[in-house]
């Protein structure tokens, strides 16, 4: 357990104390800074939109001064790492995916409880190592005192996170689950992560916002079929087809151009896509942008005319959070030209608008956040000050109240007999080779989920160099990780 007070000391007072007593506390500071993987979309910037949405500054709001508790259970697996030797750490490191996400999401942690000390607000956080195990999980909260916590942040993995949560439950203490959807939806339980279902319908209810005619065609692979059968339920006039098979029957997501040419007629065609297959996209995109815009289709005798056609084909999928659409096999010129539409959970920041937090983590960490940093960061300061702005978390929540911070917003809504969850979500689109986001009205939404009907009217990663970080680390790191508590 590494446990920091972010109002009564300073700084380097803890950066010094927690070299002096726990030398594995001391080196995760070291690692955190070694790790920066940045993901830019390829030729792509961001702009934000016009919103009409009135989001709620709890800022602005603290009437609770009272000092926050909150429990932090990150996988660190500070067990599996060799400290003995750098080349190995640094190996382990590079290769350990959920090590990464850890270390970014802590570091955004950091980086809210410092934002949140420039408010005044005292807060206590103890940060627990899970090593991703359910066997810690059990260990840590059975020989630790929850009941004492506001909120407990984590465990990240969803097997983990159903241990906690089920455990809590006795003390009724709020657990948030950062990164993934729980499981069971307990009354102590605060889902963060739109649910599918509700990506779905916000995608949805935003195309049935167009009067206009056009034509729908749902393309999926078969893991998507009940996706692909939930959009078609929407749209009776659409028209489904899946990812063609080989000779044995295995899916080889991909189509061919007579599958889908007989079904794009001139004029507007939405066209869904859902797979979490990087080649999949790339294969429909690259020809959807074939045919869309201005076609000739040449005569069949000399006699006749070729004929013109003009086609405006709108790309659009459910949920673009998976990795498919960030290869680098997927051209963003095809999803900008097809004004690729997406729901999300997160949009990624504008860097003028976010410049002083981008700028802050830069010279703390060495480079740009990460979608997990910031996550870290969001997540942080909305669960703190929601705590400042009420008596407790479930006080704080309700779905009058919708806050928005770096890449994520929140707008909780209690389940009946169950827990907590979010339903705010972003809707983008691919314009000029920029992202810009596009709000709908919440009545539309609240139509769509409480009477169940809809009203009519690229990417390059960038690996920071670790040798170098680590060569030019200084120990001003900030702040933050503390005394062992043995």
């Amino acid at each position: 357990i590494m446990r920091t007070n972010f109002q009564t000391r300073s700084r380097d007072e803890i950066c010094k104390d927690s070299c002096k007593d726990d030398a594995v506390t001391c080196f995760l500071q070291k690692i955190i800074v070694a790790i920066r993987v940045l993901k830019v979309p390829r030729n792509i910037s961001y702009e934000r939109g016009l919103s009409n949405t009135n989001y709620t500054a709890l800022a602005n709001n603290i009437v609770n001064l009272k000092e926050k508790r909150m429990a932090v259970m990150i996988p660190f697996q500070l067990n599996r790492i060799d400290f003995d030797s750098i080349h190995i750490v640094k190996k382990q490191i590079q290769n350990d995916r959920l090590l990464n996400i850890s270390i970014d999401f802590y570091s955004g942690v950091l980086m809210a409880l410092d934002s949140l000390k420039q408010l005044g607000l005292t807060t206590n956080v103890d940060v627990y190592d899970t090593e991703a195990r359910l066997s810690k999980i059990s260990e840590i909260i059975n020989k630790n005192d929850f009941s004492k916590y506001d909120a407990v942040i984590g465990p990240f993995i969803s097997n983990n996170f159903e241990r906690a949560a089920t455990l809590l439950k006795r003390d009724n203490v709020p657990i948030v689950s950062p990164l993934t959807i729980p499981k069971n939806l307990y009354e102590n339980v605060f889902q963060t992560i739109p649910s599918d279902t509700y990506l779905i319908s916000k995608m949805v209810n935003f195309i049935k916002q167009d009067t206009s005619k056009y034509a729908m065609i749902v393309i999926a692979d078969d893991g998507h079929r009940a996706t692909s059968n939930s959009i078609k339920s929407q749209f009776s006039q659409a028209n489904q087809i899946f990812s063609r098979k080989n000779e044995e029957g295995k899916e080889s997501f991909y189509i061919l151009k007579e599958d889908i040419e007989e079904l794009l007629p001139e004029g507007k065609s939405y066209v869904f896509l859902e797979t979490a297959n990087e080649g999949f996209v790339s294969n429909v995109s690259s020809m959807l942008n074939g045919f869309n815009g201005i076609n000739i289709v040449k005569a069949e005798s000399e006699e006749e005319e070729d004929e013109e056609i003009e086609r405006e084909i709108i790309m659009v999928t459910s949920n673009r959070n998976s990795r498919a659409y960030e290869g680098g096999n997927v051209s963003n010129f095809d999803l900008s030209n097809l004004q690729f539409h997406y729901a999300s959970y997160n949009m990624k920041y504008n860097l003028e608008n976010s410049k002083t937090f981008v700028n802050n983590y830069e010279r703390i960490y060495g480079g740009l956040p990460s979608k997990y940093a910031i996550r870290g960061y969001d997540l942080t300061m909305d669960v703190l000050l929601r705590l400042a702005s009420a008596k407790n978390l479930y006080e704080a929540t309700n779905d009058t109240i919708e806050t928005r911070y770096i890449e994520n917003k929140f707008r909780y809504s209690k389940k009946l007999f169950g827990g907590y969850y979010n339903d705010a979500a972003f809707i983008a689109k691919y314009e000029d080779l920029n992202i810009i986001e596009i709000c709908i009205f919440s009545s539309l939404i609240f139509l769509t989920l409480f009477f169940g009907f809809y009203p009519e009217p690229l990417l390059n990663t960038i690996d920071a160099s670790i040798d170098n970080l680590i060569n030019n680390y200084q120990i001003n790191l900030n702040y933050y990780l503390t005394e062992q508590n043995n």
